[in-house]
């Protein structure tokens, strides 16, 4: 394959990879909020707050990546949106309170709507006589994101494994996106 072949199907792939880290940080976070509040003693208020950064950051990055995406390109934004995940997902893992959770919330909201201002018009671009069917398959993996998030904690839960472990599960399926 020559350098300007576009690998149309790597391409959705790896949109849809990043769109299920997306949902995945909704259904993971929200099933360990509690524990995460016992373990920094932070109360409602707090827990709240943090919870809320991630909406902040979502729009903040849907609204600038909507602005800037063809002047730096789709490649570019997903590759930041990659760089957002991963640095919000190990600084979770690696929190020790309030700041570090609230950046680490912040850091994912903002990879969370760089990811949906770069793969929507990738996808439609991607498929210009499909737009609709491939728009509708790609965001069939939001739902089905918090799905297995829920699914996720819910199980691990049970058998004892940590929130770090958990929300540590959300790398897989960011490196291979990064990677595509």
């Amino acid at each position: 394959m020559s350098s300007g072949t576009i690998n149309r199907s790597q391409l959705f792939w790896a949109s849809c990879l990043a769109l299920l880290v997306t949902s995945l940080s909704f259904g993971i976070r929200a099933g360990i909020l509690n524990r995460l509040g016992v373990e920094f003693h932070l109360n409602a208020a707090q827990l709240g707050t943090i919870a809320a950064t991630a909406f902040w950051g979502f729009p903040l990055a849907v609204i600038i990546g909507g602005m800037v995406v063809d002047s730096i390109g789709m490649k570019r934004l997903l590759v930041l949106a990659f760089l957002f995940h991963l640095a919000g997902i190990l600084l979770t893992v690696f929190s020790n309170g309030f700041w570090s959770l609230f950046m680490s919330t912040l850091l994912i909201g903002i990879a969370n709507g760089t990811v949906e201002a770069a793969c929507n018009p990738l996808v439609a671009s991607l498929y210009p006589y499909n737009k609709t069917t491939k728009l509708n398959h790609f965001h069939l993996w939001f739902p089905g994101g918090i799905f297995i998030g829920t699914l996720l904690v819910f199980m691990l839960d049970k058998v004892g494994v940590s929130w770090q472990v958990q929300v540590g599960l959300m790398l897989i399926p960011t490196i291979i996106y990064g990677y595509l």
